[in-house]
């Protein structure tokens, strides 16, 4: 069953499926890469969940390139990802940046809040005076992915249920996260709570993808 992305704002039907497509293949592939490697690939870090966004990402796009490099104020700066799509008529530029976050507290931290910041910045300042860009032809749009994995103590698993972590995620994205343009979560299945991991006492109940969306003009 796929999992439903939120749009806050109007988006075109063609970066709209683009993001669909995005947040239900990074499920499928997860799930996948977990079960044959034998682990919870979620105890890991950003350069981990790249290695899984990057195969979703072609599967979607006719070419995609990590670390894609441009000019901008006469400084060289670089996006994570830039996808070209099955038509060949728009590309997308893509950064993306990962957090964890205890399911137990209230609020997501400062520091992870300063993350989200910072994923957004050359998306905001994507424009066409920017030289540099491939296939600058093209419509264009920047896309950020904020990843949020949610930490949750096996003692946890008393006081709180599946929807009251789902709540407290739902809750935290709508208060904090007030310029997101959408947002994507996944409840993770128990198939991937069972599998090892290094820490034993928790597990990572809730996975979500928050970003901007911004058409370069």
């Amino acid at each position: 069953m796929k999992s439903e992305v939120k749009f806050k704002k109007v988006v075109d039907n063609k970066t709209q499926a683009f993001v669909e497509n995005i947040c239900n293949g990074f499920k499928k592939e997860l799930e996948e890469a977990c079960i044959e490697i034998g682990e919870d690939l979620l105890q890991y870090r950003e350069r981990t969940m790249s290695s899984i966004l990057f195969p979703v990402l072609e599967k979607n796009s006719t070419k995609t390139l990590m670390e894609v490099g441009f000019l901008k104020d006469d400084k060289r700066r670089s996006l994570d990802f830039y996808s070209l799509d099955k038509n060949n008529e728009r590309c997308y530029f893509i950064e993306f940046k990962h957090c964890f976050d205890k399911s137990s507290v209230k609020h997501l931290a400062k520091y992870n809040l300063q993350k989200w910041e910072k994923v957004n910045e050359q998306i905001k300042d994507l424009n066409v005076d920017t030289s540099g860009y491939i296939d600058g032809n093209k419509d264009m749009f920047g896309i950020s992915i904020f990843m949020i994995v949610v930490q949750t103590d096996f003692k946890e698993l008393e006081k709180e249920s599946n929807n009251d972590r789902y709540s407290k995620l739902y809750n935290k994205i709508n208060e904090q996260f007030l310029e997101a343009d959408w947002y994507w979560i996944y409840k993770t299945p128990e198939k991937l709570i069972k599998l090892p991991k290094d820490k034993k006492n928790l597990f990572y109940s809730n996975v979500a993808f928050i970003g901007i969306i911004n058409e370069v003009k």
